[in-house]
């Protein structure tokens, strides 16, 4: 679509990967993460195509939490991400929360964690939990914690318009030929 040619890499950690990107290291991310206020304010964000729920998981036969605060055991969350920066900003009013983050596990590795017993919560996007809910059935999920999160595109907001342009362009044409619903 801009007549470059596409190099990916893979980062596991997202704060290496957001570093990265703001170094201009790396053109765009394309995570399919919930963007939260705090990406917003650092980053240049593309059109929205995908929305998220989010979900406390436990491990079947767990007694289902009333609520986030108050637990005796951690939720463990992916160091930098969404998820951190809501449990951080919710920290604020909920003072007895409980809750850690690691860099050594992403998304997935978290919810097979705790689907094995090895963790005791963590907290999942509802596309992530449609994609692996299957390979893990011992998987129970709470009420949504927040709802209606918004995945897009990061660009480093230093980078010229014309790349946003294209971007907004691109989504354009993929929704307008049906082939962003096809993903979906």
């Amino acid at each position: 679509y801009l007549n470059v040619e596409l190099e990916v890499y893979p980062y596991y950690n997202v704060t290496e990967l957001y570093e990265q990107l703001e170094n201009g290291h790396i053109d765009l991310v394309a995570s399919g993460q919930p963007i939260s206020e705090q990406e917003r304010d650092m980053f240049s964000v593309g059109p929205a195509y995908l929305s998220a729920d989010h979900y406390l998981v436990f491990k079947q036969g767990s007694t289902m939490p009333d609520a986030l605060d108050g637990l005796d055991v951690p939720i463990t969350v992916v160091a930098g991400s969404t998820h951190a920066n809501y449990l951080l900003a919710l920290q604020e009013e909920k003072t007895n929360l409980n809750w850690t983050t690691t860099e050594e596990l992403d998304a997935v590795e978290l919810i097979e964690h705790v689907a094995n017993g090895d963790l005791p919560y963590t907290l999942a996007d509802s596309n992530t939990l449609a994609i692996h809910r299957r390979r893990f059935p011992q998987l129970s999920i709470a009420k949504a914690v927040y709802e209606n999160t918004q995945i897009a595109w990061l660009i480093n907001s230093k980078r010229d318009d014309l790349f946003l342009a294209s971007m907004l362009d691109y989504f354009s044409d993929i929704r307008g030929d049906g082939s962003l619903k096809v993903l979906e």
